[in-house]
């Protein structure tokens, strides 16, 4: 199986503020995305580490994409006090 080239946009992107992904697994997007986020965020069901991820974070504002993961793929954002946990939801 051939190997995916990554977009040089999506890979410098993160200079104008956006960080973009198309079809990663979320464990690696979460490495990523974890370096601007005020809280760590972890995965509690070690199964959704390999669901793939497109989408974009814009301005830092990660709250709003860890809230689309909800309604985009079924995974619960449980707010701790000092990390946020994705969970599926059940």
């Amino acid at each position: 199986m051939p190997s995916e080239i990554p977009d040089a946009g999506d890979a410098t992107s993160w200079q104008s503020g956006r960080l973009v992904f198309r079809m990663q697994r979320l464990g690696d997007v979460l490495q990523q995305i974890n370096r601007y986020s005020s809280k760590p965020i972890v995965i509690a069901d070690p199964e959704i580490a390999d669901m793939k991820v497109t989408g974009t974070v814009v301005g830092g504002n990660v709250s709003g994409w860890v809230a689309s993961l909800h309604s985009a793929m079924g995974i619960a954002a449980i707010d701790e006090r000092h990390r946020i946990v994705l969970r599926r939801m059940r």
